[in-house]
């Protein structure tokens, strides 16, 4: 047994499977390398030897709740969910405080379609294990197939937390930032207007680098309608990238009134106070922006990056999180 434990340890597994096949040899009526020879067995794909080990250690010991345990994952695995749940619980009779179990059985019961029941066990192996990387991760994943956004951000944001680099962590957390900004995203009815014409034209003169062009067609728009938010907010953000911070500001500040969810007017005023040394309400701006857009990867970076500039280390980190969920690129959290 002891041969084989120790070339599990070292990820040997041809190995560590031949010695405790020896120690089943040696000792047939000891549950314990009958267990273990079920989880090599397993290991090597096997999963009905390996449910065969795991019976009979249970036969020699109806008490060893990890065999059970054992049992019901090899059980799942070969397409027994119900039967698998019922071991899971025999297990946990035995054995209340057996994280594994409560992870295991929280997942039987997600594929059965029982997500309450599944978020009942994973939390409670959350609660016996509170670092476990693998209990975080299926619970946010449970309440994100629930529909509760909120919390499954908050799981992974607390995966992360505990393991940085968990990478599988970073996309769950990027899915569920997108799919909380579209359920909050409000539908917007076209417009054929005048105002709205020149400021279509002057996104696309924009785009192509012609930034004095853009400007004229922008002013043109505002003439026609000074209530054009997307204007306003546009030649805002064309005055901030000509280092024209004064009028910058003034058609950002004006966008974010005339429009108050529009997130973008709010993290192109952010940025510009903050280049115009107005960093409390900086934060604040770019804070409104990510409430209103929780998948806006550059306004994360930003806030992120402002807040640990200010101090504020442990904000600065979550949002540096998000940022790197939603832009793999992005690569400055740390």
């Amino acid at each position: 047994m002891a041969l084989g434990l120790a070339f599990w340890d070292r990820n040997d597994f041809s190995h560590a499977l031949e010695a405790f096949q020896r120690a089943v040899k040696l000792g047939p009526s000891s549950p314990e390398a009958h267990n273990w020879l079920g989880v090599a067995t397993m290991q090597k794909g096997d999963v009905l030897g390996a449910i065969a080990e795991f019976r009979k250690a249970i036969s020699l010991n109806a008490k060893y709740a990890r065999a059970y345990t054992n049992l019901g994952s090899a059980m799942a695995k070969n397409g027994d969910l119900a039967g698998a749940i019922g071991i899971f619980q025999r297990a946990l009779a035995l054995e209340p405080n057996n994280a594994a179990a409560h992870v295991n059985l929280g997942v039987a019961l997600r594929e059965k379609g029982d997500a309450k029941a599944a978020l009942v066990h994973l939390r409670l192996a959350i609660k016996l294990e509170p670092d476990s990387v693998n209990a975080q991760y299926l619970l946010g994943q449970t309440l994100q197939q629930s529909g509760d956004l909120g919390g499954a951000i908050e799981t992974f944001e607390n995966l992360l937390r505990i393991d940085p680099e968990f990478r599988e962590g970073y996309y769950a957390l990027g899915v569920a930032l997108k799919q909380q900004a579209a359920s909050q995203r409000k539908p917007r009815q076209p417009s054929a207007s005048q105002a709205d014409e020149l400021y279509k034209r002057g996104q696309q003169v924009a785009a192509r680098g012609e930034m004095k062009e853009a400007q004229q067609l922008l002013a043109e728009a505002l003439s026609k309608d000074n209530s054009h938010a997307g204007a306003q907010n546009l030649l805002g953000f064309l005055f901030g990238q000509q280092g024209d911070l004064t009028s910058a500001l003034i058609h950002l500040e004006r966008a974010v009134a005339l429009q108050p969810d529009f997130a973008e007017a709010h993290y192109n005023f952010g940025v510009a106070l903050w280049y115009a040394g107005s960093k409390v309400r900086s934060v604040s701006e770019v804070r409104e922006a990510v409430r209103l857009d929780p998948a806006a990867g550059a306004s994360y970076a930003f806030l992120g990056t402002a807040l640990r500039e200010t101090g504020e280390r442990e904000e600065a980190r979550r949002n540096l999180q998000r940022a790197i969920a939603l832009l793999p690129s992005f690569s400055r959290y740390g």
